[in-house]
């Protein structure tokens, strides 16, 4: 049969969050991979920023040579800044010498890939697309197939500031829920042989509850408690399941 292969990323994940849940089965399906296959401690770019670090992913090379180096950049002819998206790297993707070695892929929700770039199979582009109203597929009409199969598609899932921490949390876990149903709908239609996904929901719960999970943070202690479990723990086992269930 085929060979397939898939490619998740966590993002933000880092090792002192996640050994001790590894180690004692609270992501079930992330341990068993854990324990049979190998892992180790991966160095960031410089300077350790995510679009510097997502596009060193997807070419490997560093910042220097596929030129994404911020989240914004300086607009030409300008002394303004404007938000750096995938179009201004300078290397090719891997996805995109996939393609053309004759593997059909699919890509979805990697940061710094906008606009969504032409492969042998499918592109969701990730969260520096302005939004659905955009065009954020390819094919172009996929967007239209995608939507009508899912609902809704959450590209950014940012919703701190206008919510309560638990709502939050309950928005971050069902923006998981809602990236799994789209990527169940586009793995069925398309079968790539090579998948590429990001759950960028880990990054955004480090962000804005990692005070709450953290007793050792300096505001930990004057904030109310948490209603419910360790919040990181909780979007950590939403993405093992959605893992699970690929």
């Amino acid at each position: 049969g085929v060979k397939r292969l898939a490619v998740f990323g966590l993002d933000g994940a880092d090792f002192s969050l996640l050994r001790p849940w590894l180690e004692d089965g609270s992501l079930p399906c992330l341990s068993r991979l854990y324990r049979q296959g190998v892992s180790g401690p991966l160095a960031s770019t410089v300077p350790p920023l995510s679009p510097e670090a997502w596009a060193s992913f997807a070419t490997g090379m560093n910042p220097g040579k596929h030129g994404v180096v911020n989240f914004v950049q300086p607009k030409p002819g300008s002394y303004e800044l404007q938000f750096s998206c995938g179009g201004i790297r300078r290397a090719r993707g891997i996805w995109d010498l996939l393609s053309q070695a004759g593997l059909s892929v699919g890509v979805v929700n990697v940061p710094m890939t906008y606009p969504p770039e032409s492969v042998n199979g499918f592109f969701i582009s990730g969260p520096d697309a302005p939004g659905t109203q955009a065009d954020f597929t390819y094919p172009g009409e996929l967007k239209k197939r995608l939507l009508g199969a899912v609902g809704r598609y959450e590209i950014h899932g940012d919703y701190w500031g206008r919510t309560t921490p638990e709502r939050y949390l309950r928005r971050l876990t069902e923006t998981v829920e809602n990236q799994k149903k789209a990527w169940d709908y586009l793995l069925r239609e398309f079968e790539p042989e090579v998948f590429v996904g990001v759950f960028g929901s880990t990054d955004r719960a480090q962000h804005f509850l990692w005070k709450y999970a953290d007793p050792d943070h300096p505001a930990h202690e004057s904030l109310a408690p948490f209603a419910g479990d360790d919040p990181l723990l909780v979007v950590y086992r939403a993405v093992d399941d959605a893992i699970a269930q690929c």
